[in-house]
């Protein structure tokens, strides 16, 4: 057999073979993590000069939505909290710019001086500034403002 480079070639190079491609073999392993959850594992990284920066970078790309939950977590007076924004458009798939900073709504009557060092503590661990917004939850029933539409 001939030999055939890329994704068509090596799609076909297995296909003749009749073996599973690699990318068919993990879809499926993760599939059967989804369906058995006793099947996950959880790993520590290695020790490797690459750890750190790996680490950082994915806190930084993926993490705010676990360090706001944790963050805010013990804050009285919150009824609702919600990512808004350049981070969260690019978490949903939308193209644009690298976001600078968090956006966070914050629907309930917190005290302010402790959802101000929540919000001290987030941005420190995310190295991003995170600016809150707190609206009542009258204000979130009613929606009226264009903010609320979008």
């Amino acid at each position: 057999m001939k030999a055939t480079y890329g994704t068509r070639g090596a799609r076909r190079a297995h296909a003749l073979r009749g073996r599973p491609r690699p990318r068919d073999r993990c879809l499926r392993r993760t599939k059967e993590a989804d369906e058995h959850p006793s099947a996950i594992r959880l790993v520590t990284a290695a020790e490797s000069p690459l750890t750190g920066p790996m680490t950082e970078l994915l806190l930084r790309s993926f993490g705010p939505r676990q360090v706001i939950a944790e963050e805010f977590a013990g804050l009285g007076g919150l009824d609702s909290v919600y990512l808004f924004g350049s981070w969260a458009a690019r978490y949903e798939g939308v193209i644009g710019r690298p976001s600078a900073d968090i956006d966070v709504l914050v629907i309930g009557t917190p005290d302010r001086d402790d959802l101000d060092e929540a919000a001290q503590r987030a941005g420190a661990r995310l190295a991003r500034e995170v600016n809150v917004t707190i609206r009542s939850a009258q204000w979130w029933e009613d929606g009226q403002d264009s903010f609320r539409q979008e």
